[in-house]
């Protein structure tokens, strides 16, 4: 059976087509033998992934992703994932639209071919973009930092949960993402469950970087639902709505366009990237105990070489702002 690695600007996973095998994966599942979680946490430590996703059947779109973060705890959702996902199953499927079920809505991934020069696009529609504005949490994230930065956090949900903070010109540092993320993620986190914190740090007009530090992965080279809760909350705050926003970030960039729908509900539609790096075969009960040198990985040369000139050009769009 062949399994795919791919990533949505840097944003890397494992993608398991249980379709293809659905007898085997019920058999290895039953009994709890091997669970989704222990073959994430040993794929992701084997090939340094963020995260694993599951292709399944549904009963109300065409499929269903299950996605499991590094440390193996499950995500609600995951943009750079959908995407990666999407174009998976779109090119499984030989066409161009399709609705994904995931664990707490449906979305929408479609083809585009003007994204950019080097690479394909992938569109998603997400359609619950929740503001929350300044909460009890992120309030007590802010003041637990208080004496060491100024960072304004307002809360968001889209599936997943996240914090942002918008801040002029400075790119925060590694530090600085695994003092406050990893704190926010901790058990003393005013976040039960845990949070995305994400720094977005306006370069121009309509031209915006985000660093994120995601929950169950650690600091990430881009979180597409994270980027997509800066933009809403830079085009709210701006007015910019029904523009399109470029958001750079450390694996590229996304094109991101967000309508308010209500008071504090918005609707997002976000363009980027999904590439195959390799692809590997196995049999799904090698899964958790695979090794490198037990893998025959076929490398996909050319969308890895041209999603570095990609990287190149983005760089060159930034330089010097």
């Amino acid at each position: 059976m062949k399994f795919f690695k791919m990533q949505g600007t840097g944003n890397d996973f494992i993608i398991i087509d249980e379709r293809k095998e659905p007898k085997k994966f019920e058999g290895l599942y039953e009994g709890e033998q091997v669970t989704r979680h222990q073959i994430t946490e040993k794929l992701c430590a084997l090939f340094g992934t963020d995260g694993v996703m599951f292709v399944l059947e549904s009963e109300s779109s065409d499929v269903k992703m299950r996605i499991f973060n590094a440390d193996g705890t499950e995500a609600m959702m995951c943009g750079n994932g959908l995407r990666c996902f999407g174009r998976y199953v779109l090119d499984d499927m030989g066409i161009d639209a399709i609705k994904v079920e995931t664990a707490q809505a449906e979305y929408s991934v479609k083809r585009v071919s003007d994204f950019n020069p080097h690479l394909e696009g992938y569109e998603i529609l997400l359609n619950n973009v929740i503001a929350f504005g300044k909460t009890e949490q992120s309030k007590a994230l802010e003041t637990q930092f208080s004496s060491k930065y100024s960072y304004d956090f307002e809360f968001f949900t889209i599936s997943n949960l996240h914090v942002v903070s918008i801040q002029e010109k400075a790119i925060p540092n590694d530090t600085v993402l695994l003092e406050i993320g990893g704190y926010a993620n901790s058990s003393d986190s005013p976040f039960e469950l845990g949070v995305n914190v994400n720094f977005c740090t306006v370069l121009d007009e309509d031209k915006l970087y985000v660093r994120t530090f995601e929950r169950g992965v650690g600091i990430t080279k881009s979180c597409g639902t994270g980027m997509t809760s800066s933009v809403t909350r830079y085009a709210r705050d701006q007015n910019r709505f029904q523009r399109w926003i470029e958001v750079f970030n450390d694996g590229g960039m996304i094109l991101c366009q967000v309508e308010a729908v209500s008071k504090n509900a918005y609707h997002a539609r976000f363009v980027g990237n999904a590439s195959h790096e390799f692809s590997f075969e196995a049999e799904p009960e090698e899964l958790s105990t695979l090794t490198m040198s037990s893998v025959k990985i076929v490398d996909a040369t050319h969308e890895v070489n041209q999603y570095q000139l990609f990287l190149e050009w983005a760089k060159n769009q930034i330089a010097g702002l």
